[in-house]
C-alpha cells in the first residue's frame, strides 16, 4: 500500500458504496405513517438499534419493556440452552430438556406443553426469570416492528404491531427506513443467507435486517442486484460468521 493512502473500504470493494439502484430494491413502508398508529413506546430508534447491535455482537442480554405480556413465553417455541448457562441448567428439569438438533454436545432445547407454554412458565409468568435461558434474556419483538415484517406467531405479531419507536431526527427515519429495506431485499433474496437462516424465518429475516442495515442508508447509490446480493452475503458473514 503506498504510503499516506486510506486503505479502500472493504464494502467499496464489493460494490456496496456506489453504483444505481439495484432491481433487487424495494421501497420501504412509509415511515411516519407506519409508526403513528402504534400504540406502545419502544424507545427511540436510533438508541434501540445501536443497543440491539452492541447485544447481537456481545450477547447480552437486552431490557424489553414488555409490562404483562407474555407472548413469548406461550407461543410454542423450542428454547436453546447452551452448556454454559449453567444457572439456568439447575433451575430446569433434565427431563425437559433434550439434545438440540444440529448443535455440539451438551447443547439441549427445551420444549412447551400441549397449549404451547413453556414448562416454567407458571401462575402467569416466569418461574425462574432471573435464572432465565440467555435464548429468552436476549428476545426482542421489537425488531419485527424495526424490520416491518410479522412474526411467525399470531401472539407476538399482534404484540410487534403496537411498538411505536420514537423518530425525533431524519438520521432516525433513514435507519429504520434502511432497516426496512433490508428486511424487504431479505425475504426476496434467499440466497444471501447461503450456509445459514432460511429467508421464510421471520426472526432470522428481521435481525438480519438490522446487522446490514448500513448498506441500504443510501438507497441512491445501491450497487446492481447481483453485486448487492454478494455484499449482503458478505456482511451477513462478516457480522455472524
Amino acid at each position: 500500500m503506498r504510503a499516506g493512502r486510506r486503505p479502500r473500504d472493504r464494502r467499496a470493494r464489493s460494490g456496496c458504496a456506489s453504483g444505481p439502484r439495484g432491481r433487487g430494491w424495494r421501497e420501504p413502508q412509509e415511515v411516519r405513517a407506519v409508526t403513528v398508529a402504534r400504540r406502545e413506546p419502544a424507545g427511540r430508534f436510533s438508541d434501540w438499534l445501536r443497543e440491539t447491535l452492541a447485544a447481537d455482537a456481545s450477547g447480552a442480554a437486552v431490557g424489553v419493556p414488555c409490562g404483562d405480556c407474555v407472548a413469548c413465553c406461550t407461543s410454542s417455541y423450542f428454547i436453546h440452552i447452551r452448556p454454559d448457562e449453567e444457572r439456568t441448567l439447575v433451575r430446569v428439569p433434565v427431563e425437559l430438556l433434550v439434545p438440540a438438533p444440529g448443535a455440539p454436545p451438551g447443547h439441549v432445547v427445551m420444549g412447551h406443553d400441549l397449549k404451547g407454554r413453556c414448562p416454567m412458565f407458571r401462575d402467569g409468568r416466569c418461574s425462574i426469570y432471573d435464572d432465565r435461558p440467555l435464548t429468552c434474556r436476549t428476545y426482542d419483538c421489537r425488531v419485527f416492528a424495526a424490520a416491518g415484517i410479522d412474526a411467525d406467531r399470531p401472539a407476538i405479531t399482534r404484540r410487534a404491531r403496537t411498538w411505536a419507536f420514537d423518530l425525533p431526527s431524519d438520521g432516525d427515519r433513514r435507519e429504520l427506513a434502511a432497516v426496512r429495506a433490508a428486511a424487504a431485499f431479505l425475504r426476496d433474496h434467499p440466497e444471501c443467507f447461503a450456509g445459514g437462516p432460511r429467508a421464510d424465518n421471520p426472526a432470522h429475516v428481521a435481525l438480519s435486517a438490522v446487522r446490514v442495515y448500513d448498506v441500504f442508508l443510501k438507497p441512491d447509490a445501491l450497487p446492481p442486484e447481483s453485486l448487492l446480493s454478494d455484499c449482503v452475503r458478505e456482511r451477513l458473514t462478516e457480522t455472524h460468521g
